[in-house]
């Protein structure tokens, strides 16, 4: 049960100077820490590259699979994919220097398991999300071990290929604003009472710079 009085705890629709997603009727609060590592994250991708992409997707595991396995199985199709994506840019002049971050929530009424993401990276070498969603499924899958049809979901705060921060465009502090606000989502602190104790909040992956 979260206090009133937990300082930890963000209520409102906006935080050091962003806008966030606290429900539509403002019926969710966020985890403060959880806040302060997606927006430090998001700004440093912005600050180490003239473009960062950001990506939000949504990966539920076979139904009735305990907690504990799922995220074992999940962390495999993160370090999977980021070893995957990383090679295909050996070469590249771009390094894509992928942030993966990453909650696990128990929804409270379907005792339904998911995890959601957001996958913030270099945008000079990665400029659609669907990159990231095609290898997040094919590793589900072998990883898994079943089909991930309708499992792994590409989120509609994504616009099409992704949330593209320009630090040269116009529209930079618009698009900043975008991804902070998909990115606060991991952050609401609904659904995470279920959760085996020790859970963390909010993990965090990086790939291997060149």
């Amino acid at each position: 049960m979260i206090s009133k009085n937990d300082k930890n705890i963000v209520y409102g629709s906006s935080y050091r100077g962003y806008r966030i997603n606290n429900g539509k009727n403002s019926e969710h609060s966020c985890y403060k820490d959880s806040l302060d590592k997606t927006i430090n994250i998001i700004e440093n991708k912005t600050q180490r590259h003239n473009k960062a992409h950001m990506t939000r997707i949504d990966v539920h595991p076979p139904q009735g699979m305990p907690e504990i396995e799922a995220s074992k199985a999940m962390t495999r199709v993160v370090e999977s994919m980021l070893r995957e994506i990383s090679r295909k840019h050996k070469h590249s002049s771009h390094d894509p220097d992928i942030s993966v971050i990453r909650t696990t929530e128990i929804g409270s009424h379907e005792n339904n398991l998911h995890f959601h993401f957001s996958i913030l990276s270099n945008g000079n070498a990665i400029q659609n999300g669907y990159t990231f969603l095609e290898s997040m499924t094919r590793h589900s899958e072998r990883i898994f071990g079943s089909s991930m049809s309708g499992r792994v979901n590409y989120s509609s705060s994504n616009n099409g290929t992704g949330i593209m921060i320009n630090r040269n465009s116009p529209d930079y502090e618009e698009k900043l604003q975008e991804a902070v606000y998909a990115g606060s989502y991991l952050a609401k602190t609904n659904t995470k009472d279920n959760l085996r104790k020790g859970t963390h909040k909010l993990s965090i992956s990086h790939s291997k710079r060149k």
